[in-house]
Parts: structure tokens; sequence; C-alpha cells
């Protein structure tokens, strides 16, 4: 394909993007190349290849250096042994070391070992194990997290029912997140782990797995006191997600990944900024206070407010005084609206006619995004960008006059009435009673006492019961 056919196809492609409003990123963006990255895989012409980084900390492991990351690559290794062919006698040599006969922590691998550790995770690496990501198909996350790297493996539900692969991965904290509590940690290892597989699990549920119990209920719940944790609950909430614990002898893949030892960790940072939102005006511009002197600070389009200021009565005074060239903090900014320089350097008011006062402020009050302020807040906010000779007057008179405002404002009264106690007139009018125990049982089986004492008299009876059923205490009262 010559040049001129390439550029011709890159106009088409530019001009579609732009109809339907789409922006590209340039340095995102690689053109007139055979080789594309999506979603973890490599797309080259008439094949499709599984992207490096996906298997990176996998290909990267080193041989293990103690018998629980030894057991934590076997148990990964177990769950695809239907793969592998031979796979009993092809991992023998490693299944020795892990004899509890064998110290903790194990020798330098011979040539055989070394030669059977790089071939099950090579196997581990190469389809059919490896699955690649399907339009249909339910995703699995596990997640495992040690002291010093987490792991994480990315598994979907093929057609056969069986859930594969999609990809490995690692990646290593730094010396502050090693010093998170255990719950902290699984929870650093959940948020990375959805950011970066955000291409595939974005806006379909997923199921999250770990073996740390009490996370399930630290990422679902608001009663977590936890800020940190908190936080990363928000960060998690653009996501449909479920939280499923699998106990940790289960837990093979993600718990071999957190702990082998390996050079492939990822190093990049772990996003933790919260989401925000824009908000428009009803032109459709974004409100920007840092901006008053432009149109999209005001709630209006910009030909209604230049129109109502022309027909107000004060508005009409200051452009008088701007024709006469009088001293003035008043001037016509560039948009053709009104304006009036601040006592604040660099502050720029808009002039505000009568027609839109109340509406200015309702929205700067009531508005869910507002929240109420009181007078003195609302105020100051109001002032930075609007006036108008009663600004403060009327700031004022709304706030007092609000109704939300005014129930907040009403505090809780504790009514509380002291405890009477009604004298008895007459032998048996009142009585008082309760029972004491479970004490030693007699020989004779009983183990409570019921105390009656009437109240006038204060003769009282004691009562041996065997037991204390309703039935029972009723029977013994009206006995007495």
């Amino acid at each position: 394909m010559s040049a001129d056919e390439h550029f011709s196809h890159l106009d088409k492609i530019f001009t579609v993007l732009s109809e339907a409003g789409i922006t590209l990123k340039a340095e995102k963006c690689h053109l007139f190349s055979n080789e594309v990255e999506y979603l973890g895989h490599d797309v080259r012409p008439g094949r499709i290849g599984v992207n490096e980084k996906n298997l990176k900390a996998l290909r990267r492991a080193k041989f293990p250096r103690k018998q629980t990351q030894m057991r934590s690559f076997l148990g990964m290794c177990n769950v695809y042994w239907r793969f592998v062919s031979n796979y009993t006698k092809v991992a023998s040599p490693l299944n020795l070391l892990v004899s509890s006969k064998l110290p903790k922590h194990l020798d330098p691998p011979t040539q055989v070992k070394q030669m059977v550790f790089d071939r099950l995770r090579e196997l581990l690496c190469n389809p059919p194990v490896l699955a690649i990501p399907r339009v249909e198909g339910h995703y699995i996350v596990d997640v495992d997290a040690s002291y010093d790297q987490l792991g994480c493996c990315l598994l979907q539900k093929q057609p056969t029912g069986e859930y594969l692969p999609v990809g490995y991965f690692s990646k290593g904290f730094s010396a502050s997140q090693m010093n998170y509590t255990v719950t902290e940690l699984e929870g650093l290892g959940v948020v990375w782990t959805v950011s970066m597989l955000r291409p595939y699990i974005e806006v379909r549920k997923f199921l999250i797995r770990c073996d740390h119990k009490a996370l399930k209920w630290r990422l679902t719940t608001t009663a977590c006191t936890n800020n940190r944790l908190n936080r990363w609950r928000i960060l998690l909430s653009e996501f449909d997600y479920e939280v499923e614990y699998k106990p940790g002898v289960k837990h093979a893949v993600a718990d071999a990944l957190s702990r082998i030892p390996t050079d492939g960790v990822d190093t990049t940072p772990i996003p933790e900024e919260l989401p925000h939102v824009a908000v428009t005006t009803r032109s459709g511009a974004v409100l920007d206070p840092r901006r008053p002197e432009s149109s999209g600070a005001y709630p209006v389009p910009v030909d209604e407010l230049v129109k109502a200021q022309e027909e107000d009565s004060f508005c009409k005074k200051v452009w008088q005084e701007l024709n006469d060239d009088q001293p003035t903090r008043f001037y016509e900014s560039a948009d053709g609206i009104l304006c009036r320089r601040g006592y604040v350097v660099g502050e720029q008011q808009g002039v505000v006619p009568k027609a839109m006062q109340e509406d200015i402020m309702t929205r700067e009050h009531s508005s869910p995004l507002a929240g109420h302020p009181g007078s003195t807040k609302m105020y100051r906010t109001l002032k930075r960008k609007y006036y108008w000779p009663s600004l403060v007057a009327d700031v004022y008179g709304l706030v007092a006059s609000c109704e939300t405002c005014a129930k907040n404002r009403l505090m809780e009264k504790k009514r509380t009435t002291a405890m009477r106690l009604f004298s008895a007139t007459e032998p048996f009018a009142a009585i008082a009673g309760d029972i004491l125990g479970p004490l030693p049982r007699t020989p004779e089986g009983y183990e409570y006492l019921l105390v009656i004492c009437d109240r006038l008299s204060k003769v009282t009876r004691v009562v041996f019961m065997k037991d204390i059923t309703a039935l029972h205490v009723l029977s013994e009262l009206l006995d007495v």
C-alpha cells in the first residue's frame, strides 16, 4: 500500500472519529504498524498471540528459595495438571523438595530440578492453558498479597464451562506499603488488580476471590472506620463486582504469584485518585469559578444575561456612567457583559439584574451540589462571581427564610420524665418479685429462688423452684 493510500485511510478514520466526538491522545497513537496490542494480546495479520506483559511475572519467576514458595508454585501447577501430559512424572523431582524431613530453606537447584521448574513454568504460559478473552464469558479475579508483593490471575469461563486463565500478574510493594496491615495489603491488591484489568472487566459483572475473609465486608459496607479502605471502596464503586472468600488452601494460583520471587513484578504506581464529575449549566458550559469573566461561569446563556442587563434599571444607570467616562469599578467584558472589579486583585464580578437575583441565589443555596450553606459562606461564595447592591441583605434573608435550614437548626431535646413509684394503699395491692439463680442444685432438684414481697406490709416470702418458666412462676405466685 502506497503512502498516499495510507494517508487517505487515516483521513477517513479521523473524519469518522471527529463526527462521533471522539478525541485521540497523540502519545497513545501508533501509526503504520503491523502489530497492535489489544486486551493483553498482540494482533498481527492472520494470527493472534499473548502479550508478554501478561506473562512477565510468571516467565521471569525464579526457582523458589523456601519450601513455602515451592508449595505455592506446585499448588498453582496442580490447578492445571490436566493440560500437562504426564504431569505427575514431570513434577516428581519438585514434589520431593517439600518433604517435612528437609530444611525449610532449599539448596540451590540442580540442573535437573531447574529444567523441571522451567518446563512447568513454560507449560503454564502456553496454550491450551492460557485462554484468549471472549466477548461472552464470566470473569473471575483471584487476588492474594504477601508482605513484599502481590499476585493475581484473571480467569474467564469458556464455552465448555470451565475457567481458564487469561493472564498472570504480579506487583511489588514499596517500603511504605509494606507497613500496611494485612487487610490493607489485601485491599491494595484488589485496587491495583481492578485498575490494571479495567479493559477486561469494565461494565461487566465479575467476581473477586481472596483468602482474607474480613476484606469481603470491609469493601462492601459503610461501617468500616479505616479511611484508607473507605477511599478504596469509593474507587471501586464504579465497578460491578462481588467479593468471595476462598480459603488459602484452594487459592493456589494467586498465592503462588504473590510468593514466588520474580523479576517480572509490575512497578507502575497504584492509582488512588478519587473519581469526580463535571457539572454543566443549562447552556452546556462547564461551571468554572476560576474564570468568572467567561460565559461558562454564569448559569444562563450570555445573550439572555446581556438582554436582562439592558432592561434592568441599576444596570442602565451603570451603563450611563460608563458612557459619560466617570470613574467607576464597572466595565464591559469581551462578551458584552457588565462586570465589576472586586476588592481582591483579579476578582471579576458579573452584575446580576434584578430579574435573575433570586434564581442565582436559589441555585447557590438549594441545589443538591450546594448543600444549603450558611449565610456567611454563601455570601463569600457569591461575591467572588456576582454583584448587585443588596447582595448581603438578600443572602442573609434567603438563608433565614429557608425551611430546610430552619428544620436543621432545631436541636433535638431529650424529654425525660422522672420515674414515679406509686405507693401501695392496702395489703397485697402491689407486690414486687424477682428470681435468684441458677444456684447449686439441691438433692431435690431445686436451683432457683422466687422472692415475693408485699410493698405495703413488707411481708416477704421465698419459694424454692425447679423451673422458672412463666407457667411455674405464675402458679407459685397465685399460691402465695
